[in-house]
């Protein structure tokens, strides 16, 4: 009757889940084709009312090629006369990108060139093409500039006037790393983040020619959002989602777990702690027969009680004889006893009324000292060491005691922690020399 709410519920908010995960397969399928069929975009770097247009050649290192520019409503036309000499022959088209050699562009977030041209020449040739990119190679004592030379090669094809270089295969020719004297391997790389000039150049063949190249468009292409972008994008997206999904759930049952087995996980761990069967419970007495104190059965209840007050903190000491196997090998099991009551007899007078002091096997004792803090139960339980330490029990026979002390906090601890902790605290004051208080 009650159940039957609770699964349609149940059952719609798996539907949401699997809608809303419909919705994102959907969403990144529609990213994805439209990135790679789509998402285009162009930008003209020439013609543009930025774009400068200068010619030069060889001259400039001392050499007798002639080159000329002609601009018409087509373009620009590059003549050169190719005559060589004692150094490399070329002329040069150079496109200057923004307008002036001072700002360049970003052309990393592109993927190709793409170049219209007319190529002419009687012999066969190759074409040069240039992007300069303008670096900082130094700010100290004042701001020094490398113009890099980023290259490709191409092969004109006649009747073709449409050429499509990526820009991942740019690269820096040796010529230039050897006449610039870069030492650095990074200035060997390929760098496009601010390229200023656009250059086309004539080619490898050292014959006398002339070479005619007009230029009519270019263009960068690529897309608005590259495809790494975007996969990282998505990928890490879905792992958002999906996280948030699991720590809502988590979260969710955590919560009806802790409200639905809270008590009884603080009973079954009680149990388990203790170890003591129900039989066991029937039988043992809450009073320890040897010593006249309470014993594991009579301290039970005193633990249930402190677990289920919500607002009282409690401190453990516990506590056992150093070398008690000597005692009884030297002088007989008989002043061993001797020596557990009036030990437990010295304890029971030294703690306060509200203090419980229990015999918690053979010659291993505790202390619970409700509403008391670790620090204040550190102190009560080394005066308690000096006190037995100081006080001759039978004849001449005196012993010490290690202790190891622990807190019990409501809510954050729990019995079973509280007595492992002072258990190993006490293991460690007696390896540490014994005679001592850890906590």
């Amino acid at each position: 009757m009650w159940k039957q709410p609770y699964d349609v519920e149940k059952k719609l908010a798996s539907l949401k889940l699997q809608s809303l995960y419909f919705l994102l397969v959907v969403i990144t399928s529609v990213l994805i084709i439209w990135q790679y069929l789509g998402m285009n975009r162009t930008v003209d770097l020439f013609p543009s009312p930025d774009a400068h247009v200068t010619a030069s050649g060889d001259r400039i290192n001392g050499g007798k090629s002639i080159s000329s520019l002609t601009q018409s409503a087509e373009g620009v036309k590059l003549h050169c006369q190719i005559k060589p000499s004692h150094t490399f022959a070329f002329c040069n088209l150079d496109v200057s990108i923004n307008g002036d050699s001072v700002t360049g562009k970003d052309l990393s977030q592109f993927d190709d060139l793409l170049l219209w041209f007319d190529h002419e020449s009687r012999v066969k040739d190759t074409v040069l093409v240039y992007l300069v990119n303008k670096e900082i190679k130094s700010v100290t004592p004042v701001t020094h500039y490398i113009y890099k030379r980023n290259m490709q090669t191409l092969l004109p094809i006649a009747g073709q006037n449409f050429y499509r270089l990526p820009l991942q295969k740019f690269y820096v020719p040796s010529w230039w790393i050897l006449q610039n004297n870069m030492a650095d391997p990074n200035d060997a790389l390929s760098q496009l983040d601010n390229v200023i000039t656009l250059s086309i150049a004539t080619g490898d063949s050292t014959q006398n020619r002339t070479v005619d190249i007009h230029l009519k468009k270019v263009q960068l292409s690529g897309k608005w959002i590259s495809a790494k972008t975007l996969y990282l994008f998505l990928l890490l997206s879905g792992l958002a989602i999906i996280f948030m999904h699991a720590a809502v759930g988590l979260y969710r049952l955590n919560t009806q777990l802790k409200l639905k087995h809270q008590q009884t996980a603080k009973l079954k761990g009680l149990v388990h702690f203790l170890k003591i069967q129900k039989n066991e419970f029937e039988l043992l007495a809450k009073t320890d027969s040897l010593t006249g104190i309470a014993n594991r059965a009579g301290t039970i209840e005193l633990l249930n009680s402190l677990q289920n007050e919500t607002d009282r903190t409690c401190s453990l000491i516990m506590f056992d004889i150093d070398y008690f196997k000597q005692v009884n090998d030297n002088y007989g099991h008989e002043i061993g006893d001797i020596i557990l009551c009036k030990l437990a007899a010295l304890v029971a007078q030294f703690i306060r009324e509200t203090d419980h002091v229990a015999r918690w096997g053979g010659e291993e004792f505790i202390v619970l000292c409700p509403g008391i803090d670790l620090q204040h139960a550190q102190i009560a339980a080394n005066k308690l060491r000096k006190k037995i330490a100081e006080t001759v029990l039978t004849g001449e026979i005196s012993i010490t005691c290690s202790f190891g002390v622990s807190e019990y906090r409501h809510g954050t601890d729990s019995i079973k922690t509280m007595f492992e902790a002072a258990d190993l605290a006490m293991y460690k004051a007696k390896n540490n020399g014994r005679n001592r208080v850890e906590c």
